[in-house]
């Protein structure tokens, strides 16, 4: 009798049910769901970290020269422009119309939209303003002065 018990056992332990692999299997898809779900999300981080980066150095460029649109054409930085001239075009409030400019990301080009004004405070002081914007995967409601999802501004105070 004990040796038919020990039989019985030793017949059971041959190997795993199918329903044990099943659950194995289910809870390995849930966990590299989860894993896919983080890379997915951290590639969408780096692509507008990558994307804001490059707009901070485009204002930068039409800041203090450098720029190029997409004909190529080389635009003077604001800040490199004589300082009576700067008085003579101020735009404020108005935007001066988008210059379009397309930087290439991962091997993809990425459009940017740079627009700028120019305010006088005073007969010594001016007050320059770059925005840059752009658009990633729609998401957001648009915003002047660019027209675009996301828009990086920067200012600068200009004496005589």
């Amino acid at each position: 009798m004990l040796r038919n018990r020990t039989m019985r056992r030793l017949r059971n332990t041959g190997g795993v049910t199918l329903v044990e692999v099943m659950v194995a299997l289910v809870i390995l898809l849930l966990v590299f769901m989860g894993l896919m779900q983080s890379a997915l999300l951290s590639i969408d981080h780096n692509l507008r970290n990558n994307l804001r980066d490059e707009a901070v150095a485009i204002a930068d460029q039409r800041m203090n020269g450098r720029l190029n649109d997409d004909s190529n054409t080389r635009f003077d930085g604001l800040r490199t422009v004589p300082f009576d001239t700067l008085a003579a075009t101020a735009t404020w409030p108005a935007w001066t119309p988008t210059i379009k400019v397309t930087r290439d990301l991962k091997n993809v080009g990425k459009p940017f939209n740079v627009s700028s004004r120019i305010r006088n405070y005073d007969a010594n002081t001016i007050r320059i303003d770059v925005a840059v914007g752009w658009n990633h995967r729609n998401e957001n409601a648009l915003q002047a002065p660019t027209n675009t999802e996301y828009v990086h501004r920067i200012t600068t105070l200009r004496r005589r």
